[in-house]
């Protein structure tokens, strides 16, 4: 496996929206290991992120909240 502190931004943002986008619930700290980046830097982006993906952050854990498609 590649190691985390060689990730682009994009991918290190990719990786972390693929576990949520999966259900996983995710620390802060456990996204800061996932990425290479340090706690401060990873809630950043996770806080960045939830401005255009529906994030909750609730009991320490990120978690993606699921959105119904519309109607047609």
């Amino acid at each position: 496996m590649n190691d985390p502190g060689e990730y682009l931004p994009t991918e290190r943002i990719g990786v972390i929206v693929y576990a949520l986008a999966l259900g996983i619930r995710l620390t802060t700290a456990q996204v800061a290991d996932l990425c290479g980046l340090r706690y401060a830097g990873a809630h950043r982006m996770l806080c960045k992120l939830s401005r255009v993906i529906p994030l909750a952050y609730e009991d320490g854990l990120w978690y993606c909240i699921p959105v119904r498609p519309p109607r047609r």
